[in-house]
């Protein structure tokens, strides 16, 4: 688990360098240095469970109204644009966090139980 957390956690921290060029880059930097540090918090043994879980609410909530505010227009991308385009990149960013952050803070949870039991 350790390795997957720094892998995905420097994967994490790429995407917020690739953002900075944006208009729109500050929120998109900083969701993604949030994910990256959860990552290292994670490879370190020290996770909390809480952040995780909000982070991982968070952004699937945020994935999920940016979804409905473009859900007009996706269907009118062709198949070669749909994969180009910057809204869907954006969707498949959020929906990958907010699976790893939501399956670091499962993870966690377990662990936590199974030293009590």
């Amino acid at each position: 688990m350790r390795v997957a957390q720094i892998l995905l956690g420097l994967g994490f921290l790429g995407l917020a360098t690739l953002r900075f060029g944006e208009p729109d880059a500050l929120h998109w930097v900083l969701m993604y240095v949030l994910v990256a540090a959860n990552c290292a918090a994670g490879a370190a043994g020290r996770t909390s469970t809480v952040a995780s879980l909000v982070l991982a609410a968070a952004l699937t909530t945020w994935a999920a109204v940016l979804s409905m505010e473009v859900s007009g227009t996706l269907p009118e991308l062709s198949p070669d644009g749909l994969l180009q385009s910057d809204v869907v990149q954006e969707l498949g960013g959020l929906i990958l966090a907010a699976l790893w952050c939501g399956t670091t803070g499962i993870i966690a949870i377990r662990g936590r139980w199974r030293e009590r039991h």
